[in-house]
């Protein structure tokens, strides 16, 4: 019912402005309508006239709305990131004409890909009204640099189905105490030119502080080209910045790089840089006439977008001038490397910028104008809530008729008749028929071909207003925040709202102004191709910048208009709602008549023994293809798929499953903008931090280690199986295909560790595990001779103690031995291990005093074993979002002495406020002495209407003494 009073609402929208042209068409348009009432034959024709009309525009609007399309919006806990750290993230829906919180899609991906697109590591979770959340665990094996997170859904890669969200991220490494910032400037002067280089470098000692007195000797070359410029070495402190400065008189006009060398050695450090420092630049400038043509003999507002070589603005002015020299207009940017400037063009003149920038000389030819044509603008009148439309066209005197039509989010809301008999008409641009958001005014003629279009942003304050309180104004180490979130519309009425909320340290977090705020991306970002510059300075203190956003819109583009897909019924990719097992069975090559096969009698069993256990039958097609859709399940779970002959004796052949695995491919991914200067203070608070955690933890049991000086570990390549360097170093190896080709002699993996490799069974406090040898080591007076082991599965980590986290140790002991290949145990003490590791298998250098376990499983999901007739094998369900963890400080944990340098203080993705729109979140702070940043977004349950908003709290530690106030 309600889908029928939308669609009859938009009807009736459009055939109200056809009936009523008078309102809309303005000036001498009128006459269009104005009949007299006793003159039936000419009320019949012009009746007869607009049905026509309508007929055409109706079969336009039929054509040109696309598919209803999906977005998606990723809230991160924060930007930047260490090796070791994990990202949390809330994904937010939406979908439709309407942009509600999604109800399409079942199930989220979202992949954590490098620069050059590769995907790293992937994650699939559910949607659950037009809401889904997640994490990433960052292993060091993950190197340091710039990753995008992309997050889409299946129908996204349909044709105008939606587009992937994409977030850059940074992540740092974890083991570089030694940090270096180098900023080159450019100092422009009229033949005088010069460049100007700050140096600063961070060392931290293993006590994790900055010791102010400690110094290198920098040796430093800059190169332009073969010449060498300038060579010399300067000491450098700690933490103290140094200028270098080089007038750069002499270059040559064709020098475009700098090339300055840095490098240390000494007993301390070994440091090696190379950076190449731009010396000229070219301005690319744009012109972008409103309504997308000039004109001659008709006054148009052109808009215009600078930018430089790194693709961001670059703020300049200068004059119009005729190609004889007269100067016509001005122009100066107003935002962003953007602005306007209005023009009339007169034949046979040609016009071109002149402006100077860094003491160069520019000179850019505009559009040429056309002699005949429409030109459009916009102009917001009524204190600016009333948008009307101006068109203009030439010759003077047509009585062609003209359509206007609105479009947005894919759907074309109104259209309109305009006829005039002079040079131009105005409209009022009907808002109440639009959404909030972009929308696409375009200008057709007779002939529905389009003639102008321009974008406008149209603002019914629907977007939520978040506010947050907290208890205190400011809080010592370890003390307890409560925070009152309330949420209300923008007319201040409570709304129920969906939000995520993080807690992060200010002073860890490398800022990045190109972090995506929900408002901005899902009404102009999402909507809009192309980097947006600090997309969020467009939405400020709950109201949009007119000006500025206009400017973007008049500047930056629009969205193609697709014609509509006519055989839409069938999507090459339907909606995720349930998880997909497909594949194929055949004959074993031993029949006769294999490819005459009809494999229509063949019953298929799948069962999938989980938590919720599933049971479900099908039939092959006469192929042999097959297909089960079946519900949604989280985890890794054991499945069997058993095939039967229509006599119910075991099918004599092969079951191949598809590879659900592979991740859908997408035309292109947007360059990785950062404004992100790595090394930072922030980044060497984090490091900081993250030291005095590790130095402060004692031994507990889980974390037996033994702690050695400090090593660099330079970067190698990672080959195939790298795991097996360690068989030599190996107490014993069990090959699984001969010591139990069956899959039916052990009970579970701690029965092959006991029976193969000597281990002690452990059984307490409801932990069902195994014990091996272990070092003695004397702590609090614990020194045992075993202990649990580390695992290495397939060349992961799987568990080394970290976290004192038990639960993978549990799950390993309902691990299905027939899904491992290969298994070998490695004694304590071996050096090797470290030597030779490209996995984190401990948190720092440090010789293992554990065994260790290496398992390595069948590739394709596969077991050993096998009936015949039977294929067993383990189904990719979706992933389990794990609990963010967040210490309570009351008790006897208040005075741990391990200390707490948390950069997330708090994650949780999912406060719901009530019918008065207030929720309460509680957490406690950590031992430093910094700024705290709150941060939410969210959604309003009913609508999906979006909102924001960012908060501080501020510290006052005495327990602490790091970066902030060590110097």
């Amino acid at each position: 019912m309600l889908l029928m009073t939308k669609s009859f609402r938009s009807i009736l929208g459009v055939f109200f402005l056809f009936l009523i042209p008078t309102i809309l068409s303005g000036q001498k348009s009128a006459q269009l309508s104005q009949f007299s009432k006793t003159d039936s034959s000419q009320n019949s024709s012009i009746i007869t006239q607009k049905r026509a009309i309508v007929g055409s525009i109706d079969n336009y609007i039929e054509s040109h709305n696309e598919q209803p399309t999906e977005k998606v919006f990723l809230h991160l806990d924060r930007s930047s990131y260490i090796q070791g750290d994990t990202i949390w993230f809330k994904a937010y829906l939406w979908s439709g004409y309407d942009q509600m919180p999604d109800t399409l899609s079942g199930v989220l991906y979202v992949d954590l890909i490098n620069a050059e697109g590769k995907v790293l590591l992937k994650r699939k979770v559910p949607i659950l009204n037009g809401t889904s959340y997640g994490d990433f665990s960052i292993d060091t094996i993950i190197s340091p640099g710039k990753y995008s997170l992309r997050a889409y859904t299946r129908l996204m890669h349909e044709l105008n189905a939606g587009e992937p969200f994409y977030q850059p991220i940074m992540i740092n490494p974890a083991n570089q105490n030694f940090q270096l910032v180098l900023i080159p400037t450019i100092i422009k002067q009229p033949g005088n030119d010069s460049i100007k280089i700050g140096m600063k470098f961070f060392e931290i000692e293993p006590s994790r502080n900055l010791n102010t007195n400690l110094g290198h000797i920098i040796k430093y070359s800059l190169n332009i080209g073969n010449y060498l410029l300038y060579s010399d070495s300067v000491l450098l402190t700690n933490d103290k910045e140094y200028f270098l400065k080089y007038n750069l008189a002499g270059i040559k006009s064709n020098d475009t790089l700098a090339n300055l060398e840095i490098s240390i050695r000494d007993t301390r450090l070994t440091y090696k840089k190379q950076i190449q420092i731009p010396l000229q630049e070219n301005i690319d400038l744009q012109f972008f006439p409103e309504g997308g043509t000039l004109i001659n003999g008709l006054e148009s507002k052109i808009g215009f977008k600078a930018i430089g070589t790194d693709g961001f603005s670059r703020e300049l002015a200068g004059e119009i001038e005729t190609e004889d020299g007269k100067s016509i207009a001005t122009f100066k940017s107003t935002h962003k490397g953007m602005g306007f400037f209005r023009l009339t063009p007169q034949n046979k003149d040609r016009y071109f910028a002149h402006f100077w920038y860094n003491g160069q000389k520019y000179i850019v030819p505009l559009p040429r104008a056309a002699q005949e044509g429409s030109t459009m603008s916009v102009k917001f009148l009524r204190n600016n809530n009333d948008p009307f439309l101006t068109l203009k066209h030439v010759p003077s005197g047509t009585t062609e008729p003209k359509y206007v039509i609105g479009s947005s989010y894919g759907r074309i809301w109104f259209s309109a008749l305009v006829k005039t008999f002079t040079d131009s008409c105005v409209l009022r641009i009907p808002v109440e028929l639009l959404p909030e958001g972009i929308c696409k005014l375009t200008v057709l003629n007779s002939l529905f071909e389009p003639e102008c279009e321009r974008l406008i942003y149209i603002d019914k304050n629907l977007r939520i207003k978040i506010e947050i309180t907290s208890d205190s104004s400011s809080y010592k180490a370890r003390s307890k925040v409560t925070l009152q979130v309330k949420t209300t519309n923008l007319a201040g009425a409570p709304a129920q709202t969906d939000l995520s909320l993080a807690v992060i340290d200010r002073d860890q977090n490398i800022k990045d102004p190109d972090i995506h705020r929900i408002s901005a991306y899902k009404l102009i970002e999402s909507e809009l191709h192309g980097y947006i510059e600090d997309v969020n300075s467009y939405f400020e203190n709950d109201n949009y910048n007119k000006g500025n956003l206009d400017i973007l819109l008049l500047t930056q583009g629009y969205r193609r208009f697709f014609p509509n897909n006519k055989n839409n019924k069938e999507l090459k990719v339907n909606p995720d709602k349930n998880l997909e097992i497909s594949g194929s069975i055949a004959l074993n090559n031993n029949k006769k008549g294999d490819k005459k096969y009809n494999y229509k009698g063949v019953s298929l069993v799948l069962i999938c023994g989980s938590k919720n256990s599933y049971l479900g039958l099908s039939k092959p097609d006469s192929l042999g293809k097959f297909r089960f859709q079946i519900p949604l399940l989280f985890g890794k779970t054991h499945a069997m798929l058993q095939a039967t002959t229509s006599k119910k004796r075991p099918f004599d052949g092969n079951i191949f499953l598809d590879n659900t695995n592979t991740s859908l491919k997408f035309n292109s991914m947007p360059p990785l903008h950062y404004n992100l200067t790595s090394p930072s203070v922030e980044f060497i608070s984090h490091l900081q931090a993250v030291k005095k955690t590790e130095i402060s933890k004692f031994s507990l049991p889980g974390s037996m280690s033994k702690t050695l000086g400090e090593v660099i570990v330079s970067a190698k390549v990672k080959p195939k199986n790298w795991w097996r360097n360690y068989d030599k170093e190996a107490i014993k190896i069990a090959n699984l295909d001969t010591l139990d080709p069956g899959g039916n002699r052990y009970r579970s993996l701690n029965d092959l560790l006991v029976e193969e490799f000597g281990a002690r069974p452990y059984n307490a406090n409801g932990l069902q595990t195994v014990l091996l040898p272990c070092i003695k080591t004397i702590s609090n007076g614990w020194n045992p001779t075993y202990w649990f082991p580390i695992y290495l599965m397939d060349g992961k980590k799987y568990w080394n103690g970290e976290g004192f986290d038990f639960t993978p140790l549990q799950t390993l002991s309902s691990f299905h031995v027939d899904a491992i290949k290969r298994i070998l145990v490695i004694p304590p003490m071996k050096s090797i291990v470290m030597n030779n590791a490209y996995e984190p298998i401990v948190g720092f250098p440090q010789y293992i005093c554990q065994s260790m376990v290496i398992i390595e499983t069948y590739s394709n999901n596969t077991y050993r074993g096998d009936p015949l007739g039977v294929k067993t094998f383990i189904l990719d369900g979706l992933d389990v979002p794990r609990l963010f963890y967040s210490p309570r400080y009351d008790g006897p944990f208040k005075n741990s002495p391990v200390y707490d340098g948390r950069t997330t203080l708090y994650w949780t993705p999912s406060i719901r406020t009530d019918a008065t729109g207030q929720s309460k979140v509680e957490f406690y702070t950590n031992d430093r002495n910094t700024t705290l940043e709150v941060i939410v977004n969210g959604i309003e349950v009913e609508n999906g209407n979006s909102g924001e908003e960012n908060a501080q709290i501020n510290m006052n530690s005495k327990k602490q003494n790091d970066i902030s106030n060590s110097r």
